[in-house]
């Protein structure tokens, strides 16, 4: 069924080929010659998780991601900052004792990703938080 000297196979493979050859390494070019402005990717960022759609759209990306621990400590965070100032001493402390047990102490459940020595500095005060409780 060939008519001609081109065929649809030719043309088929010819254009694979032209993007491919052209078009590909042209974007990744582009791509790379944008430098990225993370100030306004956090704003951006601190602007979708405000929105109800956008905190949905999250969770449904870190629940596949297997890191959605990382948005429940964010929400509590978030509401227990809010909140402070309207909080008593003993409230805030215990808001930031449920945060330490099931976000970030070593054996918690939900623990999120944070640098080690970060973790050993806030066991630190959290021990001496429990061996001095008039201290606080």
């Amino acid at each position: 069924e060939k008519e001609g000297i081109i065929t649809w196979d030719y043309f088929v493979s010819g254009g694979f080929l032209l993007v491919f050859t052209l078009m590909v390494p042209v974007q990744v070019w582009i791509s790379y010659d944008e430098e990225p402005d993370s100030e306004h990717s956090l704003e951006t960022m601190i602007e979708f998780l405000h929105k109800p759609d956008g905190r949905q759209f999250f969770k449904q990306h870190l629940v596949k991601d297997l890191s959605i621990e990382n948005y429940l400590f964010w929400r509590e965070a978030t509401n227990w900052k809010k909140d402070f100032q309207k909080l008593s001493q003993s409230t805030r402390i215990e808001g930031f004792l449920k945060l330490y047990h099931i976000f970030i102490s070593p054996s918690s459940i939900l623990s999120v990703n944070i640098a080690g020595g970060l973790r050993s500095s806030i066991s630190a005060v959290v021990d001496d938080m429990t061996k001095n409780p008039d201290a606080v």
